[in-house]
């Protein structure tokens, strides 16, 4: 494994409440060490019910300017028949995660990358931009922060669970997660932003031979063994994806593995694409 980032002076709190009962906000939570209360930024909201109340957050001290005491970096999850995993509960930290993977050449697809600023002539706004072989390359990053659950294994709330049938089972980071409470072309979403970078990748390939698009998915959790598009939450971005892969956009996913002080690169992920 290869060391990404090293958190300064990380504390274990227990999170109490989500919104915090001192800053009303759903991004903001109260944490308790020892007798002590504080307020934690928590970017991730509950993360698909990994969140919750009673859960272990990593966190750092906040920036003297921010209104909370700590930040949140991972999540300690304890599931019943499953492995104890610490998860990246920071999405904003994603984006540095990847950099600094493909920098230390980590990801054999990006060896000889060149990171470059946005060319003014590209409308398309996405989180990377490089060249590779001779071309434009512009990297979209993905954080999966979810899996898929065993449906032969009871559990307490499945409401928020995403059960694989496939066999044998054998879990993976899947993405998107969350309610349709969005709309793409009258169909219910999850997510709309992301089916319209796919949609907006496929017309410029289409149209521009000189620019390859990536989607990079970010598996924040060392438990799983593959990464998958979520079928179960949002069908309708799975197959935009296999539209994706189609008309030559570039699928690429890794294994990220967090201990209580850093994170690191573990591995290349297999991506599957069929419908579970």
């Amino acid at each position: 494994m290869f060391k990404l980032i090293s958190l300064t002076g990380p504390t274990v709190l227990e999170l109490l409440n989500r919104p915090s009962k001192k800053i009303k906000s759903p991004y903001v939570s109260d944490g308790i060490l020892g007798k002590q209360t504080y307020t934690i930024h928590t970017p991730a909201l509950n993360m698909g019910g990994q969140c919750i109340e009673g859960t272990k957050l990593i966190c750092v001290k906040s920036n003297e300017t921010s209104k909370t005491d700590y930040i949140a970096y991972a999540i300690k999850l304890e599931e019943e028949n499953y492995e104890n995993v610490n998860i990246g509960a920071n999405p904003f930290i994603a984006e540095k995660i990847a950099k600094t993977a493909i920098q230390k050449n980590c990801i054999e697809y990006f060896k000889n990358f060149t990171f470059t600023k946005k060319p003014n002539s590209i409308k398309y706004r996405g989180d990377i931009y490089g060249e590779l072989k001779g071309k434009t390359h512009i990297i979209e990053i993905k954080n999966v922060i979810c899996a898929t659950y065993d449906p032969k294994i009871n559990l307490i709330s499945p409401s928020e669970k995403f059960y694989d049938h496939s066999t044998p089972f054998s879990r993976s980071g899947i993405y998107p997660f969350g309610n349709k409470t969005q709309k793409w072309k009258d169909e219910k979403v999850v997510s709309s932003r992301s089916i319209r970078q796919i949609d907006e990748m496929i017309k410029i390939i289409k149209n521009d031979n000189d620019i390859i698009f990536t989607i990079l998915f970010i598996v924040n959790r060392s438990d799983c063994n593959t990464f998958k598009p979520n079928w179960v939450s949002d069908p309708v971005y799975c197959n935009y994806l296999l539209k994706a892969k189609k008309a030559g956009v570039n699928l690429q996913a890794i294994k990220i593995h967090w201990d209580d002080k850093s994170c690191y690169y573990h591995s290349q992920l297999k991506i599957e694409l069929d419908k579970w």
